[in-house]
């Protein structure tokens, strides 16, 4: 049996606790995902609480407290959102 391979991916910061809206503690890493230098990015990691790991937002570097709890607020509300019907 074979395992898929994960995307490489390294900490490019600390670890930022937030807590969204909805009262759910969102802890968040700022990673490098990519393989190559042509698909390498930036990006939060967010851990939930049941520790399931989703790609976050783009990380665009280090911004105020209140800065990062708004994007990171409105990114999880957004991921919670039921899927339009379009």
């Amino acid at each position: 049996m074979s395992e898929t391979p994960q995307r490489k991916r390294r900490n490019s910061g600390p670890t930022v606790v937030i807590t969204a809206e909805d009262g759910t503690v969102l802890h968040c890493t700022p990673v490098e995902t990519g393989e190559t230098l042509s698909t390498r990015e930036s990006r939060w990691m967010v851990v939930e609480p049941s520790g399931d790991e989703l790609a976050g937002p783009p990380f665009t570097g280090f911004t105020t407290r209140a800065d990062l709890q708004e994007l990171m607020s409105s990114w999880w509300k957004s991921q919670k959102a039921p899927p339009s019907d379009e």
